[in-house]
């Protein structure tokens, strides 16, 4: 059976004035999620779930998907400010080899 990671992040403080996640973290964020894709696992993920910051659930909806997905996941993946700084994050995004040995469950 596919592990199931909750991958999470800050969200809404990187939205832009078009309540979109900037490029440069969306990039980031897909490629964590691609690796552990590769690797049979199943993410799930506030941001991909509300498009990137254009379908943003109410604050009640987005709390109760998120402690559903948390509950049910196998692995919960955390970036917490990472993002908002951007630099960890990237780094490693960027290092597709290291991503690759870090995800090795």
């Amino acid at each position: 059976m596919n592990q199931r990671v909750f991958l999470a992040a800050p969200f809404k403080q990187l939205l832009n004035q078009n309540n979109r996640v900037n490029t440069e973290t969306t990039q980031a964020l897909q490629q964590v999620m691609q690796v552990l894709e590769d690797k049979g696992m199943f993410v799930d993920n506030a941001h991909k779930r509300e498009n990137w910051g254009l379908e943003m659930m109410t604050p009640t909806q987005c709390t109760d998907a998120d402690f559903n997905s948390i509950k049910n996941c196998d692995v919960l993946m955390a970036f917490p400010g990472a993002l908002h700084h951007q630099v960890p994050i990237l780094k490693l995004a960027g290092r597709q080899h290291f991503i690759k040995r870090l995800f090795c469950f």
